[in-house]
């Protein structure tokens, strides 16, 4: 039985239109052409059902990165312990697609779970205000008066943010 994919080669654009028994002006360009509006199109769809009100699944948006950073590991592992050609042997071709897009689903909450936040937000989320100061000894550790830096006034007198800083810095 053949596999199912949904463009043939031309979802993955891995092959060269010479390497492939496609001419290049009769059918290979206005293919890739063709493809190239089609995968604008189903953007804008995708893009136009986000809805205007808070969802269950709202606070999710705000994890994506977390998803999407960790998902290679997921499926690198998959591919290294024979998952794929188990469950084709296990399931027919249509069924192990099924069932690993059921696992694609639930991973994707899982991988937005907490305790896989906790566990990898040094990765995913590095603290980085170490790197918006200057460093000019041990004791510039601390931010500078808010009125030494450029555009305040006395009034917001204290200590500087690191929004503040960072802002002075890209002047």
């Amino acid at each position: 039985m053949p596999k199912i994919t949904p463009f043939g080669h031309y979802g993955y654009w891995r092959e060269s239109l010479a390497d492939r028994d496609l001419e290049i002006l009769p059918y290979g360009l206005p293919a890739r052409a063709v493809f190239l509006v089609l995968a604008f199109t189903l953007t804008a769809a995708v893009l136009s059902l986000t809805p205007r009100r808070r969802m269950w699944f709202t606070g999710f948006g705000a994890l994506t990165m977390y998803v999407f950073l960790l998902h290679g590991l997921v499926v690198r592992l998959a591919e290294q312990f024979g998952w794929y050609e188990f469950t084709d042997r296990l399931l027919d071709n249509r069924g192990a697609w099924a069932l690993n897009a059921v696992l694609a689903v639930v991973g994707t909450f899982v991988l937005c779970s907490p305790w896989v936040r906790a566990a990898t937000r040094w990765a995913v989320e590095p603290k980085l205000d170490w790197l918006l100061l200057r460093w000019r000894g041990p004791a510039s550790r601390e931010l500078p008066p808010r009125e030494s830096l450029p555009g305040t006034d006395r009034a917001g007198a204290g200590r500087a943010t690191v929004e503040d800083v960072a802002r002075s810095a890209a002047r």
